[in-house]
């Protein structure tokens, strides 16, 4: 929510890329960026194959890879079709519902 809000405040400022679509094209999702900010493509640091190198980061939470070092590749996580229960799939969805046709996800929990 708080990205929809930034977003609508300065659209000329914002770019909405879904995870999926970064996923499968990390290299040229990057480059797209570098572009819109009138960086040269040079300082994409996303490699040919998707990987990238990972160096030290200090967020308290989020994604488990965030602890991970050196080259990665980059790649979706559908674990969480899995890891997550029933009801915690439902919960999400009850919760993203508004954004859901926005970003181009049917609404199935």
């Amino acid at each position: 929510m708080a990205a929809e809000r930034v977003a609508k405040a300065r659209p000329d400022a914002a770019v909405r890329l879904r995870y999926e679509d970064f996923t499968t094209d990390p290299r040229g999702s990057v480059a797209g960026v570098l572009k819109m900010l009138d960086l040269p493509a040079e300082a994409n640091p996303v490699a040919e194959d998707g990987s990238v190198e990972l160096g030290p980061n200090h967020t308290v939470t989020g994604n488990p890879n965030r602890f991970e070092r050196g080259r990665t590749k980059l790649r979706e996580d559908l674990r969480w079709h899995t890891g997550l229960s029933r009801g915690a799939r439902t919960a999400t969805t009850l919760l993203a519902t508004p954004q859901l046709a926005r970003y181009g996800y049917a609404r199935r929990p």
